[in-house]
């Protein structure tokens, strides 16, 4: 008798394990299907230009278009938020509907970091240091360069004074 109660426990134990893995699969499922729905999560906003922009250009808010596209279709490290790109300054021309991409700017490395800050009409000086000073990449090819004066100085012209 009692391993009849005993077979009759493991049975019923039996489906209601088999129920709860039931729902267990069905709301999986569920949650499975809503994640396929067409258009949910495949596009995506980029920021785009709005006009034509130069090389060592500021980018404006007027410069820029908020555009969705499909997410396989946006470029590797796009922008999608607009703070992102206002206020930099581009190191490579831009042409309309062109998406601003992390290749766009200059990286902190480059020299055109510096370049980029200064103010139309301003310039930067350079001094001259040992070559440990750590300013390697300041300047690159391409650069504009004011020289303002150059001296020679003969050593004999001090001897004696």
């Amino acid at each position: 008798m009692k391993i009849r109660w005993s077979i009759i426990f493991l049975a019923l134990f039996g489906v209601i394990a088999a129920v709860a893995a039931a729902v267990l699969t069905a709301s999986l499922s569920a949650q499975g299907i809503q994640a396929a729905v067409p258009g949910r999560d495949k596009d995506v906003t980029i920021i785009v230009a709005a006009r034509e922009l130069k090389a060592m250009e500021t980018v404006r808010q007027e410069d820029l278009v908020s555009k969705v596209v499909p997410r396989e279709s946006a470029p590797a490290s796009y922008y999608s938020d607009p703070a992102q790109v206002v206020g930099r300054v581009l190191s490579l021309p831009v042409i309309p509907e062109q998406p601003f991409t992390k290749d766009t700017f200059p990286s902190s490395s480059s020299g055109l970091l510096l370049a980029a800050h200064l103010e139309s009409g301003k310039r930067a000086v350079t001094l001259s240091l040992n070559d440990f000073a750590g300013l390697d990449g300041l300047i690159y090819p391409g650069c504009i360069v004011d020289v303002i004066a150059s001296f020679k100085v003969d050593a004999s012209d001090h001897i004696g004074r």
